[in-house]
């Protein structure tokens, strides 16, 4: 058993698992430490991947702990190296999460989209982009956000509520 876990049950099996925060923390240094991926809410969140995020984040932390000791540095260096590295990313995929989860229209827009790329070339490639990371969330979203009027007249009338989504 693992100190200060507790299994979760459902149905008959037992599960450990924690918190995936799907937004970097405040402040990812402090006096002697640094947060890396996962703790310090770097994973992706369209996908909720971040053994990517980890290494480069880990990458930049191992630079930023080497300026610290070899050179006095201060270790607030850290937050602004990795943010020049991912915060775009990280910001494009929260805008394309809010579009994609979390509201009553999150099914019928992933409908609408997925029948889109049947003819669409830019969308499509944007969703292959979407799940295999070629291009940036920046480049994905800009694609998408190209198409949203064609997206809201198929959705219908009922799309009024997802305008503040897509603006």
């Amino acid at each position: 058993k693992l100190e200060g876990f507790e299994p979760k049950k459902f149905g008959k099996k037992h599960t450990f698992g924690g918190f995936i925060p799907l937004r970097p923390v405040e402040k990812t240094w402090g006096e002697k430490f640094v947060l890396v991926g996962d703790s310090a809410g770097l994973c992706d969140p369209v996908t909720y991947e971040g053994i990517s995020n980890a290494l480069k984040s880990g990458s930049i932390a191992a630079n930023a702990i080497e300026a610290y000791l070899d050179k006095g540095h201060p270790l607030s260096l850290y937050e602004d190296m990795w943010k020049k590295e991912l915060y775009e990313d990280i910001n494009y995929a929260q805008k394309l999460q809010n579009l994609m989860y979390g509201h009553a229209l999150s099914d019928k827009l992933a409908d609408a989209v997925i029948t889109m790329a049947a003819s669409n070339k830019d969308v499509n490639t944007a969703l292959r982009w979407l799940l295999n990371r070629k291009e940036s969330r920046k480049t994905v979203y800009s694609m998408l956000m190209k198409n949203k009027f064609v997206l809201l007249r198929k959705l219908g009338l009922s799309t009024v509520r997802l305008l503040p989504r897509l603006i």
